[in-house]
């Protein structure tokens, strides 16, 4: 009976937006890929990439965003986003979270 919404990242600056409820996963949007996202080859001289995700749960919609640009708007009526919230984390990442914060829109 699990329900919830989950935003994913992948490799080649590509996002998607899945929802799962019970048994059922659907996809809200497809793998999509957005300029705002960086991939490995972006790292440049560094050893990491970093991409800053924020979710904003409105009234009439969620909003997607990586590093300040939006990428994906979802009617909020097909997302489930009350309740608990966190991070769903694949195998065989070198992930760093430096914060997670809920805050309410003004």
């Amino acid at each position: 009976a699990q329900r919830y919404t989950y935003f994913l990242l992948r490799d080649g600056g590509q996002y998607i937006v899945k929802g799962r409820d019970g048994a059922d996963a659907p996809t809200l949007r497809p793998w999509t890929t957005h300029d705002a996202i960086l991939g490995w080859d972006d790292h440049g001289d560094g050893a990491s990439v970093k991409n800053v995700l924020a979710i904003e749960a409105r009234s009439d919609d969620v909003v997607f965003f990586v590093n300040d640009a939006e990428v994906a708007r979802v009617p909020r009526a097909d997302v489930t986003v009350d309740g608990i919230f966190g991070f769903r984390v694949n195998h065989r990442l070198n992930l760093h979270i430096s914060r997670l914060e809920a805050t309410p829109l003004g």
